[in-house]
Parts: structure tokens; sequence; C-alpha cells
């Protein structure tokens, strides 16, 4: 008996101590909240693109490595001076995208979204994160179809979910 129960004992323990490093160590981030996205855009085919920066705000909901949500754009400074987007003039994206878990390496966070402005364009994002991986930035390459631009993008949590 003190065997059985010695293998018993080894297992239970061997289970908690497994359950307890995926669920703390290899665990998905977490990023459901209220997010400030910016973007900067180093190459363009339309050259007053080049160098501006353009805010939005986003609301993530993640299920699992699922991400879905919506956003406005906020305001865009660049060659043709600073724009306020407020009120009626709120561009409004959709948003979806994914988590890929790493062991070795930070996590990727790939987002998707369609704008709705002056035209409907569509912008991917391939982000990293940045310190912890609950309370951390996003930061990464952009690539869109607004001017076929790419640059950096930056996301900064607002709240938590």
């Amino acid at each position: 008996w003190p065997a059985f129960a010695a293998t018993i004992v080894g297992g239970i323990t061997l289970a908690a101590f497994f359950f307890l490093l995926k669920e703390q160590l290899f665990s998905l981030p977490s990023l459901t909240g209220v997010w400030e996205c910016e973007q900067i855009t180093a190459k363009s085919a339309n050259n007053p693109f080049i160098g501006m920066k353009v805010t939005y705000h986003v609301v993530l909901l993640q299920a699992k490595d699922k991400l879905v949500g919506d956003g406005e754009k906020d305001r865009e400074d660049g060659a043709n001076g600073k724009i306020d987007h407020s009120g009626k003039g709120r561009v409004r994206i959709n948003v979806q995208g994914g988590v890929e878990k790493f062991i070795t390496k930070s996590d990727r966070v790939r987002i998707h979204w369609m704008e709705n402005g002056a035209r409907i364009t569509s912008t991917i994002h391939n982000l990293r994160i940045s310190g912890s991986k609950n309370s951390g930035k996003l930061f990464g390459q952009f690539y869109s179809t607004a001017g076929k631009s790419a640059g950096t993008a930056t996301w900064t949590r607002i709240s938590s979910g």
C-alpha cells in the first residue's frame, strides 16, 4: 500500500505541476480591453503619407486565441497638417485577428481591419508583445492598402476588459 499511495500522490503532484506550468508560464496573453494604436508610415506610393502618424482607438475582445473588435480613427498628423476625427467625422474600423503562442520567443499577434473612410481600405498588423504578456504594449509593422503604405505600429493599452 505505501508504494501504491506514493504513486497516486506522485501522479497528482505531477499533474498539478503541469497544469500550473501551462496556466501560468505558457498561457496566452490577455488582450481584451481598450487600446490606442499609433501607426507611423515609412513607405507609401503616395509621398504625402510618408512620415504620417495616425492614431486609432480600438476595443478588443479575446476568446482563446481569436480577437474581434471595433475602433475609430482618432487623429492624423502628416504633411497636410493635423486632423482630429471627431463626432460624425470619425472613421470606423472592424477588427479581427489572433494570437500565436510561442515558448522560446514572444507571442505574435496578427490583426486585420477594414477601414470605412473616404474609401474602404484594409490594414494588417504583425505585432509582438513588449513587457508583461497581460499589461505590456504591442509593437511591430503594419501594411495597408491606403496609399500602399507600410510602417511601424505601436499599441498601448488604455484599460483592461
